[in-house]
């Protein structure tokens, strides 16, 4: 099929342009639709897991029980679990059991630099924030939710390109075929370096 060219003559640039960037981001073997759609139920599965951990945090630190750091390991430890089930069997579709080397392990560990992260995050500001517990409670909470919500694109591509990796990811000449508007079928590399 040869498509119509671009704005700047090229052919087929214009449907390149308007493909996602999945291709880009190194999420091999999938089309758009499927990183998004799976980017779409991890947000989901982050804002339950996230929930969790916030609920926790407002509460261990919020009532004076605890300090900022162990209030946030309480924290994490309230929303990894939920966020671990909902990512391995809702958005990567993952069922039967578990890879220790392969995928819990990794997944561990990705979740061990968030957890000291947001646990130093909210320490510092804790210390240096002012007012009274009320308004530090405040602090705390909101640096808790920048921390994950820098860790989140990162997170995503870690799991997608390491931990739940695609069997068909593992090949790097993997075409997607794609539907073209017009209804006919466009083979598009997604490796290329084109892209």
């Amino acid at each position: 099929m040869n498509n119509p060219p671009s704005g700047d003559g090229r052919p087929g640039v214009a449907l390149r342009d308007a493909l996602p960037t999945s291709g880009r981001l190194g999420l091999r073997g999938l089309s758009g639709l499927a990183v998004g759609s799976r980017f779409f139920r991890y947000t989901a599965g982050s804002g339950v897991a996230f929930a969790s951990s916030e609920i926790a945090l407002i509460v261990c630190y919020g009532s004076g029980l605890m300090g900022s750091a162990p209030a946030s390991v309480v924290a994490f430890f309230a929303g990894a679990l939920p966020n671990y089930i909902l990512n391995r069997s809702w958005v990567w579709q993952r069922k039967g059991p578990i890879p220790v080397r392969r995928e819990l392990l990794p997944y561990a560990l990705v979740s061990l630099v968030s957890l000291v992260t947001a646990a130093v995050v909210t320490g510092l500001v804790a210390a240096r924030a002012p007012g009274d517990h009320a308004t530090k409670t405040a602090f705390v909470a909101a640096a808790y939710l920048g921390t994950y919500t820098v860790l989140f694109l990162g997170k995503f591509v870690v799991y997608q390109r390491v931990i739940f990796q695609d069997a068909a990811a593992d090949d790097p000449s993997e075409e997607v075929t794609l539907s073209a508007f017009s209804g006919e079928e466009v083979n598009i590399d997604l490796n290329s370096e084109s892209n």
